[in-house]
C-alpha cells in the first residue's frame, strides 16, 4: 500500500527547505496520537534544523595565510612603483614622454591602493596588468627605466594568487556539494520514515480517520513536485476553493430539481 505521492529529493536547496517546513506545519495542525507516528514525527523534527542549512547562502571564502602573504607581496610592489614614479615624475628634465605616460598610468591605478580591501586590490591589479601589457609604449618605458622585473614579479604573484583562489573555490564547492547531498539524504529518509509510519498506522488502526492528514500531505507533495512558486500555489488554492464552491452550488440546484 502506498498512500503518498512520490517526491523528489534532488530539487534546489531553497525549495527543499521550504517543502520540509510546510510538511512540518501540516503535522503541527493535524496531530496524530498513534505512538509510531509520534515517534517518527519527533525524529523528523530533529532533522528540521538541517533544512535551515539549505537556506543559508554561503559567503565568500576567508583569506588563507598563503593568500595574505601574496597580497602583501603585491602591496610591496605597488608601493615601490608609486614611490619610484613619484620621484621620477619630479625629475621632468630626465624623463621621456613615454616614461611620463607610464608614471601617470601607475599613479592613476594605484592612488589610494593601500586603503582598498583584498577583493578590490586583486581587481585593480588584474586590470592594470592587462592594460600595461597591451600598451607597447608602457612596456618600452618600463624596460628603459628598469621596471620590467617589478611588473614581471607582480604578474607572477598575481597568477599564483588566482591559482590558489581557484583551487580553494573548487575544493570548497566539492565539500559544500557533499554536505548538501548528505543533508538532503537525511531529510529525505526522515520524511519517508514519517510517511511510512502513517501507512502502517492506517493498517493498525482501521477505525481512525487519517484521510485529512494524508490528503494535505499529498497536496503539498504535488505542489512541490510541480515546482509551484508561492503565487502559483495561491492561484491553485483559489481554484480549488472555487471548484469546491461551484460543486456545492450545482449539488444544491440538482437537489432542488
Amino acid at each position: 500500500m502506498n498512500l503518498f505521492t512520490s517526491f523528489e529529493s534532488t530539487r534546489r536547496k531553497l525549495e527543499l527547505a521550504h517543502f520540509y517546513g510546510r510538511v512540518n506545519e501540516i503535522f503541527e495542525t493535524n496531530a496524530a496520537d498513534d505512538p509510531m507516528i509520534v515517534s517518527s514525527y519527533n525524529k523528523f523534527k530533529e532533522t528540521l534544523p538541517l533544512a535551515n542549512e539549505l537556506k543559508i547562502r554561503k559567503n565568500k571564502l576567508p583569506l588563507t595565510n598563503e593568500q595574505k602573504m601574496i597580497i602583501r607581496k603585491l602591496d610591496k610592489s605597488v608601493s615601490v612603483l608609486l614611490r619610484y614614479s613619484s620621484v621620477r615624475r619630479k625629475q621632468q628634465s630626465s624623463t621621456s614622454e613615454g616614461e611620463t605616460s607610464l608614471f601617470d598610468f601607475i599613479e592613476l591605478y594605484f592612488r589610494g591602493f593601500s586603503s582598498k580591501n583584498s577583493y578590490q586590490k586583486t581587481g585593480i591589479i588584474s586590470k592594470m596588468l592587462t592594460d600595461f601589457q597591451a600598451n607597447a609604449t608602457f612596456v618600452q618605458a618600463a624596460e628603459s627605466d628598469g621596471l620590467t622585473p617589478v611588473f614581471t614579479k607582480m604578474k607572477e604573484d598575481f597568477a599564483e594568487l588566482k591559482s590558489i583562489q581557484r583551487n580553494r573555490r573548487k575544493s570548497k564547492s566539492r565539500l559544500e556539494k557533499a554536505k548538501t547531498e548528505e543533508v538532503k539524504r537525511s531529510l529525505y529518509y526522515s520524511l519517508r520514515e514519517l510517511l511510512t509510519s502513517i501507512e502502517m498506522a492506517v493498517i493498525a488502526n482501521p477505525n481512525v480517520n487519517y484521510s485529512e492528514l494524508i490528503n494535505e500531505l499529498n497536496q503539498e507533495i504535488d505542489y512541490f513536485n510541480s515546482g509551484s512558486k508561492p503565487q502559483a500555489r495561491k492561484k491553485a488554492e483559489e481554484e480549488t476553493t472555487t471548484t469546491g464552491i461551484t460543486d456545492t452550488v450545482h449539488s444544491a440546484v440538482n437537489d432542488a430539481v
